[in-house]
C-alpha cells in the first residue's frame, strides 16, 4: 500500500499512521469540546467544528506551499482585527483566533512542528475553558483530554520509528495499555500534589451579569416586581449542608438573606449603612452574632457554598455564630442584624443557627409598650399611601384586641383571598401595592410580604420584609440542599414584646411541576459530582489544616484505643466470666471436664500407635518384633492422611518406593526396611533404630 508521499508502508505501518492521524484530530476536537462544555463558546459553533475536523482527517496531511501560507496568514490577521473590533470581546476573539489557526494547521499539517502547534492550540482551548468553569462535567472532559493527549504523544514519538521500519508490526492494544498505565501514574502523582497545594480563586473571567439582577437577599434596595424575574431563573445560587437529617428540620425552613425596613411605595430599601465587625471568640473559634440567644442543644450547623457573587450571609434564622473556610475572612453586621462577608466572591462559610419554632415565638408574645427605637424605622410609611390599604387592614382585624392576633388575621386573609402568579402586572402600575390588593388580586411572594408588612404598620405593629430563599431541593447523593434562583422568596416579620421578631408568610403555595423519578435522580447525581469537584478545586489552606488536624486527632484516638483496649477487654472478660461462673457454675464444671476428656480421648486416638509402642516396650517389655508393626502402621496412617493410601496389590517395598518417589523422601523405605528386618528377620531394634524411625516419621509429617 502506498502512502500519499509515495513511500511504501506495510499494512502494520499504515495502521500506525492512520491511528496517529485519528488521535491528532480527536485531541484537537476534545480540546475545543471543553470550551463548549464550559459555555465559553456556543453549542452551534461546536457543532460546526465537528465536520471540519472530520474532513481534515479524511483528507489526510496536505502540505501547503509558501505562497498559500502567506495568504492564509494575512487572512487570519484580517479576521482577527475585524473580530476584535466589530464582532466579539477580547476573550471570544482569542478563542476564534485559536480555532482558525488550529484548523489551518490541521488541514496543512506536514511535519512534526505542525503537529506540535496543533497540540499546543488544543491545550490552549483547555486552559481557556478552565477559567470559565469548575464543574464536574469539565472534570470529565479534562480526564478524556489528558488520556487522549498521552495516547497521541506516544504515537507521535514512535511515528518515525515505524516509518524507518516499514515491516514492524503495530499493536493498538499495547498502546492502549501503555496509555492507561501512564495515566494512572500521573493520577497517583498529581492527586497528592493537588491536595497539598491550596487554591485561592475559581477563575480569571468574571461572569457577564449583574449580580443585583440575579440574586435575592443581596441588595439594600428592591423594587416590587424584581423578584418575579429572578424566580423564573433556575440557576444554582448556593448549596447548603446541614448536620441533621432532612426529616428533623422544620418544614418551612428558609435561608435568610437581608431585612428591608424602608418602604418607598414602589419597593423596599435598607437605611442601615453602618456596619460593625462581629466579635471573634477565641474559646469557640467562631464569630459571635450580638443579641442572639445561644442554645447548644438546638444549634443547627449549616455549611454554605455560594456559586454567585454576593456579600450577604445566608442561613437559617436566627444565626448566632459564623465560621469561614477562607483564611482571614471577616464578618460584619448592621443595625438590623443583617450579616455580611468581607468578600463578595463565591466561597464557603459555616452558619450556626438557634432554631426557634414559629409556635414558640407566638406563645412567647405578650402585650406591652414597644421601645421608642422600634417605633421609627419599622413603622415608617410613605406619605402618599392609599387610605384603602389602611381601611382594609382595620376591616380584617376588626374585633381583635392583641397585635399578634391582628397580624395572624392579615396573614390568613392574604393567603386565602389572593392567588399566586409570576406575572408582574401590578409592578407596572403607578401604585403597585394598591393595584395588587384591589385590582390584580394575584402576584408573587414579594407583593404578599409587602402587603403583610404595610398593613401591620398601619395598625401600629413594627414590621419589615425579609428576602432570602426557600430551603430548596435535597440531594440524596451529596447530602446538600441545592438552592436555585427559582427558590427566591420574600416574607414579613413583625416585632412583639417577649417574642421578638415573628415570621409571617402570607404567600399561598405555588404550583409545582414535579419531574419524573429517573430524571430527578439523574440530575441529583450530576449535582453530587459537581459538588465533589467543587470541594476539590476549593481545597484551600484552612481545609488543609482541618484535614491534617482531623488525621492527627484520629491517629491519637486510635493510639489511645490500642493502649486502653487490652485492659478494657480484660476487665470485660473478667466481669463476664464472674457473671457466667456465678450463674452456671455446675454446668461450667461439667463442660470443662467433658472438654478435657474429649481432648484426652482425641489425643489417645491420634497417637495410639506411639502409646501402644511405648506400653509394649517400656512397661510390658515386649520384643522388638512386636513393637515394629506399630511404627509401620503409624507410617501407613500418616501417608493415608496425606492422600497416599497403600493399594491392595502393592507389597510394602513397592508402596515405599512409590510414595518415596512421590514425596522425594527416603523415609518410607527406611521405616519399611527396619520393619522387614524386625518383623520377619527377627532382628532386634536398637536405640539408634528407634531414633531413626521417629526422625523419619517427623520428616514425613513435615512434608506437604
Amino acid at each position: 500500500m502506498l502512502s500519499r508521499n509515495g513511500n511504501r508502508y506495510s499494512e502494520s505501518a499504515w495502521s500506525q499512521e492512520q491511528t496517529f492521524q485519528l488521535a491528532t484530530c480527536l485531541l484537537f476536537l476534545c480540546g475545543f469540546a471543553t470550551l463548549v462544555v464550559s459555555q465559553a463558546v456556543s453549542l452551534a459553533l461546536g457543532l460546526m467544528v465537528v465536520p471540519l475536523v472530520f474532513f481534515s482527517y479524511k483528507m489526510g496531511p496536505r502540505p501547503l506551499s509558501l505562497g498559500r501560507q502567506v495568504l492564509l496568514l494575512l487572512a487570519v490577521v484580517l479576521f482577527m482585527l475585524l473580530d476584535y473590533l466589530l464582532l466579539s470581546s477580547f476573550v471570544e476573539g482569542t478563542v476564534h483566533l485559536l480555532l482558525l489557526a488550529g484548523l489551518l494547521k490541521l488541514y496543512g499539517r506536514s511535519n512534526d512542528k505542525d503537529y506540535s502547534i496543533v497540540y499546543l492550540i488544543s491545550l490552549g482551548f483547555l486552559l481557556v475553558a478552565s477559567a470559565y468553569t469548575i464543574s464536574a462535567v469539565f472534570l470529565a472532559s479534562l480526564m478524556i483530554w489528558v488520556t487522549l493527549a498521552i495516547f497521541t504523544l506516544l504515537l507521535f514519538e514512535s511515528r518515525r520509528a515505524y516509518r524507518d521500519n516499514a515491516g514492524a508490526a503495530f499493536s493498538l492494544t499495547s498502546y492502549l495499555k501503555m496509555t492507561a498505565g501512564v495515566a494512572l501514574l500521573i493520577a497517583l502523582i498529581a492527586i497528592p500534589i493537588f491536595v497539598l497545594i491550596p487554591r485561592t480563586s475559581l477563575g480569571f473571567f468574571p461572569p457577564d451579569h449583574n449580580p443585583n439582577q440575579q440574586l435575592s437577599g443581596f441588595s439594600d434596595h428592591v423594587n416590587l416586581g424584581d423578584l418575579g424575574r429572578i424566580i423564573e431563573n433556575s440557576a444554582t445560587v448556593m448549596r447548603v449542608q446541614v448536620d441533621r437529617p432532612p426529616g428533623e428540620l422544620p418544614p418551612d425552613l428558609k435561608w435568610r438573606g437581608i431585612t428591608l425596613s424602608g418602604f418607598t411605595g414602589r419597593g423596599w430599601v435598607n437605611p442601615s449603612q453602618n456596619r460593625d465587625r462581629l466579635r471573634w471568640s477565641e474559646e469557640d473559634q467562631i464569630f459571635l452574632v450580638p443579641r442572639s440567644r445561644r442554645s447548644q442543644e438546638d444549634l443547627l450547623r449549616q455549611r454554605v457554598v455560594t456559586e454567585l457573587p454576593s456579600p450577604m450571609v445566608f442561613g437559617a434564622s436566627p444565626a448566632v455564630a459564623l465560621r469561614s473556610g477562607a483564611r482571614f475572612q471577616r464578618f460584619f453586621y448592621d443595625q438590623s442584624l443583617n450579616l455580611y462577608r468581607a468578600s463578595a466572591q463565591p466561597g464557603s462559610y459555616t452558619v450556626f443557627s438557634d432554631l426557634i419554632s414559629h409556635r414558640e415565638r407566638i406563645n412567647a408574645a405578650r402585650q406591652g409598650r414597644l421601645p421608642d427605637r422600634f417605633m421609627r424605622p419599622y413603622l415608617q410609611l410613605p406619605p402618599n399611601l392609599n387610605s384603602r390599604i389602611r381601611d382594609l387592614a382595620q376591616d380584617i382585624s376588626f374585633g381583635e384586641r392583641s397585635d399578634l392576633g391582628k397580624a395572624l388575621l392579615i396573614e390568613e386573609y392574604l393567603r386565602g383571598n389572593y392567588g399566586y402568579s409570576l406575572e408582574n402586572r401590578s409592578a407596572l402600575a403607578d401604585d403597585p401595592l394598591t393595584h395588587f390588593l384591589f385590582v390584580g388580586l394575584v402576584g408573587h411572594c414579594e407583593f404578599f410580604a409587602t402587603a403583610q408588612a404595610v398593613m401591620m404598620r398601619t395598625l401600629g405593629i413594627p414590621s419589615r420584609v425579609v428576602n432570602g430563599f426557600r430551603k430548596g431541593e435535597y440531594n440524596e447523593w451529596s447530602g446538600h440542599f441545592v438552592v436555585r434562583q427559582s427558590d427566591a422568596h420574600s416574607w414579613a416579620e413583625g416585632y412583639f414584646p417577649g417574642a421578638g421578631w415573628v415570621e409571617f408568610d402570607p404567600t399561598p403555595p405555588a404550583p409545582v411541576n414535579a419531574s419524573s423519578y429517573p430524571v430527578r435522580m439523574a440530575g441529583q447525581l450530576l449535582q453530587a459530582l459537581d459538588i465533589f469537584w467543587s470541594e476539590i478545586v476549593t481545597f484551600d489552606q484552612m481545609k488543609q489544616i482541618g484535614l491534617i488536624q482531623s488525621v492527627i486527632i484520629s491517629l491519637r484516638r486510635a493510639l489511645i484505643w490500642l493502649l486502653e483496649t487490652p485492659q478494657a477487654l480484660k476487665q470485660l472478660l473478667s466481669a463476664w466470666w464472674k457473671g457466667i461462673h456465678a450463674r452456671y457454675d455446675l454446668a461450667l464444671q461439667a463442660s470443662f471436664w467433658l472438654l478435657l476428656l474429649s481432648l484426652a480421648a482425641w489425643t489417645a486416638y491420634r497417637y495410639r500407635r506411639y502409646l501402644r509402642a511405648f506400653l509394649k516396650k517400656r512397661i510390658l517389655g515386649s520384643h522388638t518384633a512386636e513393637i515394629a508393626p506399630e511404627y509401620y502402621l503409624e507410617m501407613l496412617d500418616l501417608l493415608e492422611r496425606k492422600g497416599l493410601p497403600r493399594e491392595s496389590w502393592e507389597t510394602p517395598a513397592e508402596f515405599a518406593a512409590r510414595v518415596g518417589r512421590r514425596l522425594g523422601s527416603a523415609a518410607p523405605s527406611r521405616i519399611t526396611q527396619l520393619y522387614y528386618s524386625s518383623r520377619y528377620g527377627r532382628q532386634p531394634l536398637s536405640e539408634e533404630d528407634f531414633s531413626l524411625i521417629q526422625e523419619s516419621l517427623r520428616s514425613l509429617r513435615a512434608l506437604a
